[in-house]
């Protein structure tokens, strides 16, 4: 059947029965999306990174958020004092 008839037949539906169909349509595409046969193909091997072990990673966001100068919630534009040191040196991964 083609889109063009399917919509012909939509139009003089009832506003009920369109929800209806509506609801019809989510649930078959979300049975499509829970196949994981769909994204995933058995035996394959899939890499996930993680920041697990990424010391460079983390020395170089600690050096952007020491360079950061905070900001008081109740005084907006007054820094705040104190804070942090940044370290002189990156970890050794």
């Amino acid at each position: 059947m083609m889109l063009m008839e399917i919509e012909q037949r939509i139009k003089p539906l009832s506003r009920q029965e369109k929800v209806t169909l509506m609801h019809f349509l989510v649930d078959e595409l979300a049975q499509h999306e829970l196949d994981p046969a769909r994204y995933f193909t058995a035996g394959d091997k899939h890499v996930v990174w993680s920041p697990y072990d990424e010391h460079k990673a983390a020395y170089q966001l600690q050096q952007l958020l020491a360079e950061q100068q905070p900001f008081s919630p109740t005084h907006p534009g007054r820094k705040l004092s104190g804070g942090n040191p940044a370290p002189s040196d990156p970890p050794n991964s």
